[in-house]
């Protein structure tokens, strides 16, 4: 089959199921949140020396990862490969838990255990950032920024943007909107960054549309879908904007 085929049953196809789905999706049950995963500290013990994992604030992963595959692992187990970092931690390269952030998987010395996660549980200890993508109609383009460092009197509270969108997204029966890419909106995208510049987190997206802040779904052809937000997050996020010169998108 063509390329060109292919491209116009895609496009058939997406201006079939945008509107279809915006007038079903009021109708649709809401979406059963996951109960949190809550991991589990554990203990192993390396050529007589104990390790314990879990000294991370949950949902961080390195800011420049490790190539691990390039070297062999400095330790092998029964269960699993371990790689041992400058800092003396251990990267547990266990194939089982390939899934699970680095909570789970780093794990430090165990006397430096305490000292670590009073650390990484300090919101002090973050940097927090923003990164703008408008979306420009006349140019009928995107253009991407950088991530710019602001000052936040709730580090708790911009965890927040950084959680499942089950934790973000409002479940009702109008939470759900559907715009076309040409339409004129600003992406956002949120980010936090341990101060020794080890670990990070990301956010999905967000977008401010029509003065409005939306939690960003898939895109199908030229069609985004758009759910709204609940309202502590919607008004963090407002305000987070307008005091760093975002002010004219809201009015």
């Amino acid at each position: 089959m063509s390329a060109m085929i292919i491209s116009i049953i895609a496009l058939f196809a997406t201006l079939i199921y945008a509107p279809f789905y915006m007038i079903i999706s009021p109708f649709l049950p809401p979406e059963t949140p996951e109960a949190p995963y809550i991991p589990e500290v554990k203990t192993i013990t390396i050529e007589g020396a104990e390790y314990k994992n879990c000294f991370l604030d949950e949902n961080l992963f390195f800011v420049e990862k490790p190539d691990f595959n390039k070297e062999a692992p400095d330790y092998i187990t029964s269960l699993s490969e371990y790689y041992k970092l400058e800092n003396n931690w251990l990267y547990d390269n266990a194939s089982t838990n390939s899934k699970k952030d680095l909570t789970e998987k780093l794990y430090c010395p165990e006397e430096d255990w305490e000292e670590l996660k009073a650390y990484y549980s300090d919101p002090e200890n973050y940097y927090y950032q923003y990164k703008a993508t408008p979306r420009y109609v006349s140019e009928d383009t995107y253009v991407e920024g950088d991530y710019i460092t602001v000052s936040v009197t709730d580090g708790e509270m911009f965890k927040k943007l950084l959680v499942n969108e089950s934790d973000i997204r409002i479940s009702d029966s109008n939470s759900v909107i559907s715009i076309t890419s040409n339409e004129e909106h600003t992406l956002f995208s949120f980010k936090r960054t341990s101060k020794d510049e080890l670990f990070c987190k990301h956010s999905s997206t967000f977008t401010v549309y029509k003065g409005t802040v939306y939690h960003q779904d898939t895109r199908i052809g030229n069609y985004i879908t758009l759910y709204k937000i609940k309202d502590e997050i919607n008004e963090y996020i407002s305000e987070l904007l307008k005091s760093n010169g975002y002010e004219a998108l809201f009015e």
